[in-house]
């Protein structure tokens, strides 16, 4: 009997590149600003953020990282952890974990 394989693999391969690539692009532009100031203050940092370009890059960094870290999170499970019960139970405490985190990201950017 022939088995259907998952394309599960290659969404999540592309989902890192891609993921990857974003947080690349918010690592070079946060580089750029700081390296462009001698002295970034509180409220340099502020107007930095408050530019709609920044914020948006911000946003999709942040649930970029996030998707970016399930993906680890969930190949180390289904290839190191056998019990199916823990790998299940393991795979609710990290996605709990992993959206605590994006809601309090989004609440600490709803501050600017």
């Amino acid at each position: 009997m022939v088995k259907k394989h998952s394309s599960w693999g290659k969404i999540n391969w592309l989902v890192a590149r891609i993921t990857a690539v974003i947080i690349m692009a918010f690592v070079i532009d946060v580089s750029y600003f700081w390296l462009s100031h001698h002295e970034v203050a509180f409220l340099q940092w502020g107007v930095f953020l408050n530019d709609s370009v920044h914020f948006f890059l911000l946003a999709f960094a942040l649930i970029s990282i996030l998707f970016h870290a399930w993906i680890g999170i969930w190949t180390v499970l289904t290839d190191y952890v056998k019990c199916k019960y823990l790998q299940v139970f393991l795979e609710i405490l990290f996605v709990s974990l992993l959206s605590g985190c994006l809601l309090w990201g989004f609440y600490l950017l709803g501050g600017y």
